[in-house]
């Protein structure tokens, strides 16, 4: 690892994290004035040595405040509010082994929220939305490990209670987590059933876009790149200087394709007569697929 962060960063410590992070902050630091400007945050960690690895995204308490809820309380809120009275619980019994570890709980809660909560990204088409899917939720999963043992442990406590009435209280909180869990797990937007159709439909496009494109083709591809290769070579996104500087070359060499979400004519109409014109490129549609469509990147003078 060590190796490859050298040769790919330059540093042992430079890793993709902290050397995005450079470039995102120079970008959105830097003013028509040519002025880098730093906010409360930043102006305290430039002056703690090592502090951009401990800290490689900041400290952006809106998104601390934002992250924390959605993926640390309301994703799966049924455990969070148990969790909670577990780790009181676990500090009332004045036992040092479990008082240590609700402090290390804390410290690991604290220090990901800080360190990832103040990182913001989004992989879903839809940013608004927290679930399980999203690639973000694996950065709390320490968290989620850490407060099952105090959601057992609350749950253990409200079920050796002697009333009756608090029985029904625990064996309705059993079933309510119980219930919840299977939902999120098999109906969610992103579960079991979810996951079953959405394979399905890919894989009925995948098919539809290999029968239109032949074996040596390119297809640039916004978010269908995961089931496309290896049977195609793919390059994405379409929306990027890198792509658009690629399309020329690539164009003269092998059939290119774009297959995407169907884009409005004036989009095209932007891309033939702006974005593509010194190129003489302009998008073709071959044939279209629910709200996406499987366009070939064209030369003007191969029209027919």
């Amino acid at each position: 690892m060590a190796y490859l962060n050298v040769s790919t960063y330059g540093s042992v410590l430079t890793s993709g994290y902290t050397v995005q992070t450079v470039v995102d902050e120079l970008a959105t630091k830097v003013t028509d004035n040519n002025v880098v400007s730093a906010d409360f945050w930043d102006n305290i960690l430039t002056r703690i040595p090592f502090a951009q690895y401990i800290f490689p995204f900041g400290i952006h308490e809106k998104n601390i405040l934002t992250n924390v809820v959605g993926y640390g309380f309301w994703l799966y809120f049924w455990l969070a509010i148990p969790s909670l009275i577990g780790l009181f619980l676990m500090w009332q019994k004045n036992n040092l082994r479990e008082r240590l570890y609700v402090l290390i709980t804390a410290f690991v809660f604290v220090w990901l929220s800080i360190v990832y909560g103040s990182w913001s990204f989004n992989d879903n088409p839809d940013p608004s939305i927290i679930t399980l899917g999203n690639s973000y939720a694996r950065y709390w999963l320490p968290i989620f490990v850490l407060l099952s043992l105090p959601a057992a442990i609350a749950l253990e406590k409200l079920s050796k209670v002697r009333f009756d009435k608090h029985k029904m209280i625990f064996i309705a909180s059993l079933l309510l987590i119980v219930g919840l869990s299977a939902m999120r797990v098999f109906s969610g937007q992103d579960g079991f059933i979810n996951s079953r159709n959405n394979l399905r439909i890919m894989m009925e496009k995948k098919k539809v876009v290999l029968e239109n494109t032949p074996d040596e083709a390119i297809i640039i591809a916004d978010m269908a790149d995961k089931y496309l290769w290896p049977d195609r070579k793919v390059i994405t996104p379409l929306r990027s200087d890198a792509t658009y500087n690629i399309l020329p070359i690539a164009v003269d060499c092998r059939p290119v394709f774009y297959f995407g979400i169907t884009l409005p004519d004036k989009d095209l109409k932007y891309l033939k007569e702006v974005k593509l014109a010194s190129d003489q490129l302009y998008f073709k549609p071959i044939i279209s697929i629910n709200d996406e469509t499987l366009y070939k990147v064209m030369k003007n003078e191969n029209e027919k």
